[in-house]
């Protein structure tokens, strides 16, 4: 395998896959993830997307667990919204707290799941107007029936095709936690969709992603020179799990103004938590790929022209999506606390032009009815 691939070989459970399957499954590249938590407990409800289940907590009374498929991908505390079990949500959490001020904030959520950092948000400023980006709307009436929704708006659909239709300067806060599975889906991860993310955040906006890998490592870093195409600014924290030489959660945070990265990792440390904040990100990087759409090797660093940007220096990678169908499919995504508690969900379909556009819910019991072909739209919190 030529030396610019290797570390999309470890991106698959340490198994060399012919990019021709990845390309079967719609453009989603696939992320092993061995020795995560599982669980086999048979799934309560049996949505287009996962089998999912629902488990309480032994240790708490009002705790729950979302499982979909065999993993574990949310945390919920029905008693107290800002009790945040898992070391990711704990990161993502600091960094809007570290990093926007103020409780006016418009925030966009790319993945549901069981909405913990949206009510977070909800409990904690409860002005922010919350847009909830969520492919599979039975997960949604699941959540709803067992949990109960923050105020927020919904929208589901496939979340690269939400971001594309919402406006200019219009978030302060994206978080990227799309994840099911064990792999990640590719269209959320490359530069096209980080640059509309970009486009959609204000000035002084951030994007937080929940990224999971191990070994080399070679997603994060991959992901964090994708990151630094699109803005000027990029830090990333590195989970306890990665630290022991394990696979597990590392969350990325950038934007386009300097980023507050001691109080990022300061506030870490006042939760007893461990984690590693990478000193020099573009070391870190070193000639990683960058990850595009239509998966084709171009320039490497050596070869680049002297006033390349620093971007366009490092080696690239892309795959070529195939024409979006509408029709469902079943393709794997990431999963997410491998360790202390794992997250899965199964992809997102995509859909082309002739599909319709993703559906927008406000989400404030009763539920009200859905809107089949509005573009997302948000609403102030109750």
């Amino acid at each position: 395998m030529p030396p610019a691939l290797t570390g999309i070989a470890l991106w698959v459970s340490n198994r060399i896959v012919d990019t021709s399957l990845m390309l079967s499954a719609s453009g989603i590249a696939v992320l092993g993830v061995a020795g995560v938590a599982t669980t086999d407990t048979p799934c309560d409800v049996q949505t287009p997307y996962y089998c999912l289940s629902i488990e309480p907590d032994p240790e708490l009374a009002s705790g729950r667990t979302l499982v979909l498929d065999d993993l574990r991908h949310s945390y919920v505390d029905l008693d107290d919204p800002t009790h945040l079990e898992f070391w990711y949500i704990r990161r993502i959490a600091d960094a809007i707290e570290t990093q926007i001020p103020g409780n006016e904030i418009d925030v966009v959520s790319v993945g549901g799941g069981a909405l913990t950092i949206p009510r977070w948000l909800a409990a904690t400023r409860p002005a922010t107007t919350q847009t909830v980006l969520e492919i599979d709307p039975e997960l949604v009436d699941v959540v709803e029936d067992e949990f109960g929704l923050p105020p927020v708006t919904i929208v589901t659909g496939d979340g690269r095709q939400a971001i594309r239709r919402m406006a200019d300067d219009s978030a302060d806060v994206v978080v990227g936690d799309a994840f099911g599975s064990r792999s990640v889906p590719w269209h959320l991860a490359t530069s096209e969709f980080v640059a509309d993310v970009d486009r959609i955040l204000r000035d002084d906006g951030i994007y937080v992603v929940n990224v999971i890998d191990g070994g080399s490592e070679s997603f994060l870093r991959a992901e964090a020179a994708t990151f630094a195409t699109s803005f000027d600014h990029v830090a990333v924290l590195r989970g306890p799990a990665l630290l022991d030489g394990a696979i597990g959660n590392s969350v990325i945070l950038a934007g386009d103004h300097p980023l507050d990265r001691d109080a990022w990792r300061a506030a870490m440390i006042a939760t007893g938590d461990e984690g590693d904040l990478v000193a020099d990100v573009e070391a870190y990087v070193g000639d990683a790929l960058v990850l595009t759409d239509d998966f084709r090797r171009s320039t490497s660093s050596s070869s680049a022209p002297a006033d390349a940007t620093r971007s366009d220096r490092r080696r690239r990678v892309s795959f070529t999506l195939p024409e979006r169908p509408c029709a469902r499919r079943r393709p794997p995504i990431a999963s997410h606390s491998p360790g202390e508690s794992s997250a899965a969900a199964r992809p997102a379909p995509t859909c082309g032009p002739s599909c319709s556009a993703p559906t927008a819910r406000a989400s404030n019991r009763p539920r009200p009815t859905r809107s089949r072909s509005s573009p997302p739209t948000a609403r102030a919190s109750a």
